[in-house]
């Protein structure tokens, strides 16, 4: 759609009620964010 990413809520294919998503707008537009799992320790059981 458009050379852009399709986002379908719906789970109904249908391109009347997909998002649009322009992945260039995403990266310029889009907040950075700390990893969660970056410090991570594994729990053995």
């Amino acid at each position: 759609m458009n050379n852009t990413l399709a986002w379908d809520v719906k789970r109904t294919m249908n391109p009347e009620e997909c998002l649009d998503l322009d992945p260039i707008q995403l990266f310029a537009e889009s907040i950075e964010v700390d990893d969660p799992l970056e410090n991570h320790q594994h729990i053995s059981s």
